[in-house]
């Protein structure tokens, strides 16, 4: 989880540093407007994971519990056509099961810090759709993902806060498919 605390720090870091603190705007017509917003978003939630553990796990694979919790964060600081443009990272435990260990069993945690790039296309002044793709660092290996995401946001000003229903799909030998709900917060800058 350190990782992802490290991850989070540097979003932070980049959306308030000096250099963005530097005049943004132009005069257009005697009216100063801002050529770039950031968004900065802290979010956390619970969720299934969805994957075959006899083929994760092995054959002797037991006692899993499949809840998924997942914490994010995501800086948003560019646009193009019609997407506001970012990176995001993050952490998700996915799930864990026990395999027999001796006459004990021992208990196998299945979690990744994910860092990666995500586009986020509005559909109304509320509603938008998140794609992105990501490494998910698992304890020592990486594998590649995708992740998709519904965002309801309750709009307050410059600050919001955002209701994601998301999909993280992660290529291994086995796939996983992680859904879920998270809720935060959200500044613009």
């Amino acid at each position: 989880m350190s990782r992802s605390l490290a991850a989070a720090a540097l979003l932070v870091a980049a959306a308030f540093s000096p250099s963005q603190a530097q005049s943004g705007q132009v005069q257009q017509a005697g009216v100063a407007a801002d050529r770039r917003e950031l968004l900065f978003e802290l979010s956390g939630g619970v969720g299934y994971t969805s994957v075959d553990l006899q083929k994760w796990g092995g054959n002797g694979s037991t006692n899993e519990e499949l809840l998924l919790s997942q914490f994010d964060a995501r800086l948003f600081f560019a646009r193009a056509a019609g997407f506001q443009l970012g990176v995001e990272g993050g952490y998700r435990y996915f799930f864990y099961y026990e395999v027999p260990f001796g006459t004990n069993m021992l208990t196998r945690d299945v979690a990744a810090t994910r860092i990666g790039a995500v586009a986020r296309r509005p559909l109304n002044g509320v509603v938008s759709l998140d794609l992105g793709a990501a490494a998910y660092m698992f304890d020592g290996f990486t594998d590649f993902g995708v992740s998709g995401a519904m965002v309801f946001r309750i709009p307050a000003g410059k600050i919001g806060i955002p209701l994601h229903l998301r999909t993280d799909l992660v290529f291994d030998e086995q796939m996983l498919v992680g859904s879920g709900a998270t809720l935060g917060i959200a500044f613009k800058r």
